[in-house]
């Protein structure tokens, strides 16, 4: 029976014994699953090993049992001792309101009412059995209730010093003859009367874009500055919303037809949950509009695994750079560097890295070393990338010869350090402008016609997978210091006069 509680973790060859505790022990020694390491990674050992285990696990169980029956004997000789045989009785009392209620907020604050009135119940009750000493069992009460505001007492008695203090609320007005409050009357709110006027019994007082704006201003403490940003940015493109849920919802599903058709993107459904969403803020039971997408084979093809033509690139790079310089100046770091367009695509283009090797680069990433023959250079240092592979040194310059110019690359990166802009918008922002440029061509293609320039020049294969940040078969990925200087920087000026730069 031993083996099916036997467990080996992901990338061990040892055995480990895992079982889950009971309930009742879990609360005690605070852990739900007992993994004990059994130090072997034969089977038949593992099992031999798990018996000693479990003899050891059914202790701990025992133990833990005994601690906790053994505590909670002392916590009731306490309360008995503090409170007399009079506590049993109030908790008694007491528990036929609240036993077997969940300990929520709601449920708590919907029973204060119901202990209130029940607390004053058991004052005239006790009045009338004993006219003569009530007053001195009601104060017995109270210091017991006086107790739990501080210390919660065990089940029966009150868990939440909400409910000892509602208790002894109602004590008070009991001794003091006042009236118990009523049950407050239900009013309707700003969002029900918005949902009335969905449903068609109330007349639609506000307009779209009021709506709009009183859903912003509470969806804005709710969610993160991103996604509020991109609801803000939505909302007003929503054309012709009325307020009531059919027309919320006609609108929703106009905006994402004319979105999937006019942009073409693989699907809408994060910036239709992110409006819902802000809507839901005045509009709880609005619901989503049902689209139509297109799934699986049916989505248009991605063609970022076909090489792009290098007249292409040659064509792409020269329009970057030949073209003007943008009259918008942004005095700030929130939005994407349009400005750096020419020499991130040229940098692309010729080093062949991913779009997001480039973006997380920081100033600090160009570093000046020597390589294993000792010569000395400038290196591009990518680190943090798609697997263990990707972080690699790319030669730049030998201080005689440089295959991009270094000083624009240094400006670039002293920018990406400043932007507040996320990776991946950055990525986006600079793939739609390159798109938009070569006509439907994509970043990645780059790195594909890289691939291709670099086999057609004759560059060595475990050197072009090195400077590409590909895994190398067998035992070559483990022996090596990195890409040499001199080679490195022969098979990058190559590809880039294969390019024409």
């Amino acid at each position: 029976m031993t083996t099916q509680f036997l467990h080996k973790k992901k990338e061990s060859s040892l055995w480990y014994y895992r079982r889950r505790f009971p309930q009742d022990v879990a609360r005690v020694v605070g852990k739900s699953v007992h993994m004990q390491s059994l130090q072997t990674s034969i089977k038949r050992d593992a099992e031999r090993m798990a018996r000693m285990v479990a003899v050891q696990f059914d202790a701990i169980c025992e133990k833990a049992r005994q601690d906790h029956k053994f505590q909670q004997e002392i916590k009731q000789a306490e309360l008995v001792t503090a409170h007399g045989a009079e506590a049993e009785r109030v908790d008694s009392a007491a528990s036929a309101a609240i036993a077997d209620t969940p300990r929520s907020a709601d449920s708590v604050l919907a029973r204060v009412p119901e202990l209130i009135r029940l607390a004053a119940t058991r004052v005239v009750e006790e009045q009338q059995r004993d006219p003569k000493g009530w007053l001195d069992t009601i104060r017995r009460w109270k210091d017991y209730y006086s107790c739990a505001l501080t210390a919660p007492m065990p089940s029966p008695g009150p868990q939440t010093a909400i409910e000892a203090q509602a208790c002894l609320n109602g004590i008070e007005l009991a001794i003091q003859g006042q009236p118990l409050p009523s049950e407050p009357v239900k009013e309707s709110t700003a969002s029900q009367r918005t949902i009335a006027a969905l449903s068609g019994t109330d007349s639609c007082a506000e307009t779209w874009a009021a709506l709009c704006d009183r859903a912003l201003r509470e969806y804005k403490h709710k969610v993160s500055p991103p996604r509020y940003r991109l609801a803000v940015s939505k909302l007003p493109e929503i054309k012709g919303a009325g307020c009531t849920e059919l027309e919320i919802q006609e609108g929703l599903r106009g905006w994402c037809n004319a979105r999937l058709l006019e942009v073409q993107p693989r699907t809408v459904k994060g910036q239709l949950d992110c409006m819902v969403s802000a809507l839901r803020c005045v509009l709880p039971k609005l619901t989503a509009p049902v689209l139509r997408e297109l799934q699986g084979v049916m989505q248009p093809r991605v063609g970022d695994r076909q090489s792009m033509p290098i007249q292409e690139i040659r064509a792409a790079v020269h329009a970057f750079k030949s073209r003007p310089v943008p009259t918008k100046v942004r005095k700030d770091f929130g939005g994407g560097a349009s400005q750096f367009d020419a020499i991130a695509v040229e940098v692309l283009a010729v080093l062949g890295m991913r779009p997001s090797e480039l973006i997380k680069a920081r100033p600090n990433a160009l570093v000046t070393q020597e390589d294993v023959f000792g010569k000395q250079g400038l290196f591009l240092r990518l680190v943090d990338g798609k697997n263990k592979a990707s972080e690699r040194e790319i030669p730049l310059s030998d201080g005689t010869r440089e295959v991009l110019p270094v000083q624009q690359l240094r400006e670039m990166l002293e920018w990406q350090e400043k932007n507040t802009r996320s990776i991946a918008g950055a990525v986006t922002s600079l793939g739609t402008r390159f798109k938009a440029m070569t006509s439907g061509y994509t970043l990645y293609q780059m790195r594909h016609s890289w691939k291709d320039l670099a086999v057609h020049a004759g560059v060595d294969s475990e050197l072009r997978e090195r400077l590409m940040g590909h895994k190398l078969p067998g035992v070559a990925a483990t022996y090596g210091s990195g890409i040499p200087l001199e080679k490195g920087l022969d098979a990058l000026m190559l590809v880039r006069a294969a390019i024409g730069l």
